[in-house]
């Protein structure tokens, strides 16, 4: 079954790719953590100087001998890290973060490119899980999830991404996946209309285009 969040966050994703006059469109970390948050991920706060500041100044108290350091209770329990499985946080993007979501953007176009050979798309599929690392687990509400073990963005958002991208494949979808026929357009969707014919990303996009045609029959242009 296809996971409509990793859809959308597919196509979101695909979108900023480099296309016949034009340019790449992935730069900031602000598309990567829109991307993530689509993806159904929570996203982690970007630190502000504030916040830094209040880190760094509540450091130098604990350094400086005025601070206790805390001695553990008996009975007391430790706080531990959660396992990569037990939520689906992603941390704040930066700027490192912007090319390795290119890359697997990439790599998710080739395996949707209709062209390739399916061995080569399984394998494509395979390369992609264990570089990112993923594995299904059932996740802290006891539901089906992949995870990936590394935790820096494109790997979280990997871990929704490929699984989308091998639905869509072994739904038989894959030539459902188009770019919108709209000349002002262009973006990438999914088609879910029931006859596969669908041409535009949107009712508005189809819209316009209706109204663009009536208007080329009734002025010539």
């Amino acid at each position: 079954m296809v996971d409509p969040n990793g859809v959308r966050a597919l196509m979101e994703l695909l979108a900023t790719a480099p296309a016949a006059g034009i340019f790449e469109g992935l730069f900031y970390p602000s598309q990567v953590r829109g991307i993530a948050e689509t993806a159904g991920l929570v996203v982690e706060k970007t630190p502000t100087l504030e916040d830094l500041a209040r880190e760094l100044l509540s450091q130098r108290r604990t350094t400086s001998g005025g601070a206790h350091e805390h001695l553990e209770e008996p009975g007391e329990s430790v706080p531990r890290e959660p396992e990569p499985w037990e939520s689906n946080v992603c941390p704040a993007p930066g700027d490192s973060d912007i090319l390795p979501l290119q890359q697997l953007r990439d790599s998710l176009a080739q395996i949707l490119n209709a062209s390739l050979e399916d061995q080569a798309r399984r394998r494509q599929v395979a390369l992609l899980s264990v570089e990112f690392e993923l594995f299904p687990c059932i996740d802290h509400e006891g539901r089906h999830a992949i995870r990936s073990r590394r935790g820096d963005p494109a790997a979280r958002i990997a871990a929704v991404l490929v699984p989308a991208v091998a639905a869509l494949v072994v739904d038989g979808q894959l030539g459902r996946v188009r770019r919108c026929a709209a000349p002002v357009c262009g973006l990438p969707f999914l088609d879910r209309s029931q006859d596969g014919r669908g041409r535009f990303c949107s009712s508005s996009c189809s819209s316009r285009a209706r109204a663009r045609r009536r208007r080329e029959r009734l002025y010539g242009g």
